[in-house]
């Protein structure tokens, strides 16, 4: 948001000063360029809102769940997987 905003803003700015919008082809890849990004910083926003943190040392582990880590073998022929 800090880095690629404002470059992209500088990008508009920049073809919007050469002229004509209708037939600019820098200033329509700029302003998808930005489209683009504003539904990324979205998208991650909506991530980090939806997120939340687990404290490891507190799972259990007496069943298979979130973050814990599972052994699996198979009686056919003895090979034993290791499941993250």
């Amino acid at each position: 948001m800090n880095i690629e905003r404002p470059a992209i803003s500088k990008s508009i700015a920049e073809a919007r000063d050469k002229g004509d919008l209708s037939e600019n082809a820098e200033y329509e890849a700029a302003k998808e360029a930005q489209a683009c990004l504003k539904m990324k910083i979205n998208k991650m926003k909506e991530v980090i809102i939806n997120s939340r943190i687990i404290d490891g040392s507190r799972i259990e582990t007496d069943r298979v769940q979130i973050m814990n880590r599972v052994k699996i073998r198979n009686t056919n022929n003895n090979a034993l997987m290791d499941i993250r």
